[in-house]
C-alpha cells in the first residue's frame, strides 16, 4: 500500500509520525504535537525507494535513528552506541524542557 504523505509530497523523502499517525515534516513539530498525547512516540518513516522490501529496516531501527539525530542535534555530540531508546526519550525530554524555559525566560 502506497503511503499518501509520499504520493502527495513527490520529493519528501522522510516525514515524522506520532502515536496518533498524525505526519509533520520535522521531528521537533511531531515531538511537540506527541507532548500532548499519552504515547509520546515519534516514528520517522523513510520513502521506500527500492524496488523489493529486501533489507529494509524495522520500523523501530528508523524511530531509534530519528532519536539519536534529535540527541544530536541538541547536543552538539554524538549518542553513545550502546545507549537506550528510553534512555534517549527522557534525555531528549530533558533537553527541550530546558530549551522550552529558556525561550520563555528570554521572552519575559
Amino acid at each position: 500500500m502506497k503511503d499518501p504523505i509520499f504520493e502527495h509530497n513527490k520529493g519528501l523523502e522522510k516525514y515524522f509520525k506520532t502515536s496518533d499517525g498524525q505526519g509533520f515534516f520535522t521531528f521537533n513539530a511531531a515531538a511537540n504535537w506527541a507532548k500532548s498525547l499519552g504515547d509520546k512516540k515519534v516514528t520517522e518513516v523513510i520513502r521506500d525507494l527500492t524496488p523489493s522490501s529486501e533489507g529494509e529496516q524495522s520500523e523501530a531501527a528508523y524511530e531509534k535513528e530519528a532519536l539519536i539525530a534529535r540527541y544530536e542535534e541538541l547536543t552538539g555530540k554524538t549518542a553513545p552506541k550502546n545507549i537506550s531508546e528510553k534512555t534517549l526519550i527522557k534525555r531528549i525530554e530533558e533537553m527541550e524542557e530546558t530549551e522550552n524555559d529558556t525561550a520563555d525566560e528570554t521572552a519575559d
